[in-house]
């Protein structure tokens, strides 16, 4: 996988799990030994699952825009950019994300070491 193609999957991952909230995805973009840290808890597949399935209780998208800076090498791919959460409330909040993906042998995500932060008052 090029830098293209891993931008590209990972664009598309945001798209079908953040914005779609579609979980019948999440196997096509994720390794059975997944896990992921964000903001120091860590979360295995099955809990990537039931986090996703919750989303659209409180929000309508989260959409990731604004891509700062993207790092590839070997087989992982480092993202800074924005995310702005559009809640069910009507409330905007926007966080700035740092995410490291690293790709398995299967081409698809094994690991995920992700930081947000507020870039708001809220």
């Amino acid at each position: 996988m090029n830098k293209e193609q891993a931008f590209n999957f990972i664009e598309n991952m945001y798209q079908d799990l953040l914005i779609n909230f579609d979980v019948t995805k999440i196997e096509e973009y994720f390794s059975e030994d997944y896990f992921q840290i964000t903001d120091g808890k860590k979360y295995n597949l099955i809990e990537l699952t039931q986090s996703v399935k919750k989303l659209p209780l409180q929000l309508n998208a989260i959409y990731i825009s604004d891509f700062k800076d993207i790092v590839f090498e070997n087989n992982k791919i480092v993202i800074r950019c924005l995310a702005t959460k559009d809640m069910k409330s009507g409330e905007k909040e926007q966080l700035g994300l740092v995410a490291i993906f690293e790709f398995g042998t299967n081409n698809k995500i094994s690991r995920l070491w992700e930081n947000t932060f507020p870039l708001s008052d809220k």
